[in-house]
């Protein structure tokens, strides 16, 4: 299993730094193009949206971003302290 993490700060411009770090890790891991396209949009849409909507302030928060490859999978985790969210509330 290989690993990446990369930690931003809570601003939009730090989605293109994180989609790069990841695009280079699953090339770099043999991860097709059309999946490493696929996992970028999916990081771009949860970092966008903890950006926008995690928090009450414009205060500097921390997102963590967890890539990791095993065989043929592909696992992505964002963590950050922002407000939780359920779609059904």
């Amino acid at each position: 299993m290989a690993m990446l993490r990369v930690s931003l700060a809570n601003l939009l411009g730090e989605i293109r730094r994180v989609n790069a770090a990841v695009g280079e890790f699953l090339s770099e891991e043999g991860v097709p193009d059309r999946t490493v396209h696929h996992v970028r949009l999916v990081i771009e849409e949860l970092v966008s949206n903890v950006v926008r909507y995690a928090y009450d302030d414009s205060g500097p928060y921390r997102i963590e971003v967890d890539v990791r490859t095993e065989g043929r999978w592909v696992a992505v985790t964002v963590e950050d302290s922002g407000r939780p969210f359920n779609p059904n509330d």
